[in-house]
C-alpha cells in the first residue's frame, strides 16, 4: 500500500508523479502494490509527502517515506521511498530501519527477553539502546540480531 499525498500541487501532477515512480520500481521488484493518490486543496501550505507499507512473506510490516521539500523531485521521492522498502524487505529484517530504534523503549520495559532483526544498525538505534541500558535494561546487538533484556516494568 502506498499514499502519495501532495497539498496545493495538482497542476504539477506531484502525487501522480511520486506515485508512477515508486509503482514501477516495487513492480519491477516483482511485488504488487496498490496506490491511492492524494490531492488535497484544504491544506495551509503546499507540500508533499510519499509513505508505503507492506507486508514480507514472513509477515513483518515495512513502511518508507519521504517528505518533498524544494529542490527534491516527485521522482526522486518516489524512486528513495521504494529503494528503501525494497532494501529493508530484502534484508531478511523483521522490522523496517524506522522501527527498529523505536521499539527498543517497549523492549526495554517488558519483561523478559525481546528479540528482533534490524535491516542494519544505525546510529539511532545504538543511542536507544545506551538510553536504555541507563535504567537497567540490557541490551546487546550480534551482527543484525537486537535483543533486549527488559526491567518488567509494572504499576
Amino acid at each position: 500500500m502506498a499514499l502519495p499525498l501532495a497539498s496545493h500541487l495538482a497542476a504539477q501532477r506531484v502525487s501522480e508523479r511520486m506515485a508512477a515512480t515508486c509503482e514501477a520500481q516495487i513492480r519491477g521488484a516483482g511485488m504488487a502494490c496498490a496506490i491511492d493518490r492524494v490531492d488535497d486543496a484544504t491544506a495551509v501550505h503546499a507540500g508533499a509527502c510519499l509513505a508505503i507499507w507492506g507486508k514480507s512473506s514472513t509477515g513483518s510490516w515495512f513502511g518508507a517515506d519521504r517528505a518533498g521539500k524544494f529542490g527534491r523531485s516527485s521522482e526522486q521521492i518516489g524512486r528513495f521511498v521504494a529503494t528503501t522498502f525494497l532494501e529493508d524487505v530484502r534484508s531478511g529484517a523483521t522490522v523496517d530501519r524506522h522501527l527498529a530504534d523505536q521499539l527498543v523503549l517497549f523492549c526495554a520495559l517488558a519483561h523478559g527477553m525481546s528479540s528482533y532483526t534490524v535491516p542494519r544498525a544505525s546510529t539511532h538505534l545504538a543511542s536507544n539502546l545506551w538510553l536504555v541500558s541507563q535504567f537497567g535494561a540490557h541490551a546487546t546487538v550480534l551482527a543484525r540480531r537486537v535483543e533486549i533484556n527488559g526491567i518488567g516494568l509494572t504499576r
